[in-house]
């Protein structure tokens, strides 16, 4: 499968969900334009975009237009759950 191929499913789907965003560290070029480039296959349509991370730590991994493509939509925010396999 090409990541033509990849892109083109991601953009077909009902619904996405992408997880871990952010979780290793700034992001390289690669890692920031797969994601930049499948925000913008799923715009208007449901995605669900999961991290453990909050806007502020988004942003310094990725940059502001990342994170304002992210918070176009509806955005539903939980804070206070514990991580229960990373227990403090």
């Amino acid at each position: 499968m090409s990541v033509t191929d990849v892109f083109d499913t991601l953009k077909g789907v009902t619904i996405a969900v992408i997880d871990e965003l952010g979780g290793r560290g700034k992001a390289s070029d690669h890692h920031y334009d797969s994601l930049y480039r499948a925000i913008e296959s799923r715009q208007g349509k449901p995605t669900f975009l999961i991290s453990n991370l909050n806007l502020d730590e988004l942003r310094e991994v990725y940059d502001d237009r990342i994170v304002d493509r992210i918070m176009c939509g509806t955005r539903i925010g939980m804070n206070g759950i514990p991580n229960m396999r990373n227990p403090k």
